[in-house]
């Protein structure tokens, strides 16, 4: 079994992409192809990820500069590179505060929220 992460901002990723193009290739590539191979993140990259720009994050400033800017984060757990798919999918908003949540989905199966503090 492999743990996975998928971290976006809400607001600022599209959702649809992730569920669409993230979430469900994910799930599909993983129950149809997958066995545990040398290099999983290519895996994923080649066959479950369906979002036209994936890259290799290794740095936490360029994992800080795409989730900001509205790619998804992918992490697996024990590897040293990450993904960055994008999903950029900004909403139209007024001058209000913006409601900026934070959501983790890990293991394709549980949502944690993280509300704004104010």
């Amino acid at each position: 079994m492999i743990k996975l992460a998928i971290i976006y901002m809400d607001g600022l990723a599209n959702q649809e992409f992730i569920q669409d193009d993230i979430i469900k290739g994910l799930s599909n590539g993983f129950s149809n192809n997958f066995s545990l191979q040398n290099d999983t993140i290519q895996f994923i990259k080649d066959t479950s990820i369906m979002v036209s720009e994936v890259k290799d994050i290794n740095k936490f400033e360029d994992l800080y500069k795409c989730f900001v800017t509205g790619d998804t984060i992918i992490l697996l757990d024990g590897y040293t590179t990450g993904l960055a798919a994008s999903t950029k999918g900004w909403e139209e908003r007024g001058v209000d505060e913006p409601s900026i949540q934070f959501k983790l989905v890990t293991q394709l199966s549980y949502i944690v929220s993280f509300p704004r503090k104010n």
